[in-house]
């Protein structure tokens, strides 16, 4: 505990307990935080009103590597009590930049395809599964999905005996690892925003015949 004398005397010669450098560096990464943040937020939108664009286009995307590779890291896929893959997690830095692994959309789509990650929307389409948090207490889980025909946003309460969720857990995981991380076939993917764009510009030419 400093005294008042100690303190008097380090403030009279300009010895302070942070820096300048040190209150600017906090700034700086207070604003890095602050803009990730704001970016996470508008990637999240972005992909919400994309999945009918991501479900119709599913087999292009999986065919380019480009696309297939794109990360979600603004997408947490498994929440509490499960296990973690997207952002805020192992594969992610402490301000969550991209890291080296992270959840694909290639390996999202393929997830989809699994029953044990869909749900049926009140339209009664089939809808795949974004996040999924669990509970300790009733063994419960919560998993949100977009419907990809109405766009509604689909929280549906499963057990773990619904979703397999044990057994589906390592060929997920192998998924992951095969799919993400196969340093042979790795390419410089795009951003999801780049991604999307590939996209609509796709279907606009098939749509006009270019």
């Amino acid at each position: 505990m400093e005294t008042f004398k100690q303190f008097y005397n380090r403030f009279n010669t300009n010895i302070f307990l942070i820096s300048n450098d040190e209150d600017q560096l906090n700034k700086e990464n207070k604003q890095i935080r602050d803009i990730l943040e704001q970016q996470s937020k508008r990637q999240t939108e972005l992909f919400f009103k994309s999945v009918p664009l991501l479900y119709k286009q599913k087999d292009y995307i999986l065919q380019m590597p480009v696309l297939s590779d794109t990360p979600l890291h603004f997408l947490p896929f498994f929440g509490s009590y499960t296990f973690f893959i997207g952002s805020q997690n192992l594969f992610t830095s402490s301000f969550g930049l991209q890291a080296e692994s992270c959840l694909t959309l290639g390996t999202l789509l393929k997830i989809w395809d699994n029953p044990s990650f869909q749900v049926k929307c009140e339209c009664e389409t089939i809808a795949g599964v974004h996040y999924i948090a669990g509970s300790p207490l009733s063994g419960s889980h919560i998993v949100n999905a977009i419907c990809p025909q109405c766009l509604k946003h689909i929280s549906s309460r499963v057990t773990i005996q619904d979703l397999r969720f044990l057994e589906f857990r390592k060929k997920l995981t192998e998924l992951i690892q095969t799919f993400s991380s196969d340093k042979t076939k790795h390419v410089k993917s795009y951003s999801f925003e780049k991604t999307i764009q590939t996209l609509v510009l796709k279907e606009f030419r098939e749509e006009n015949k270019f």
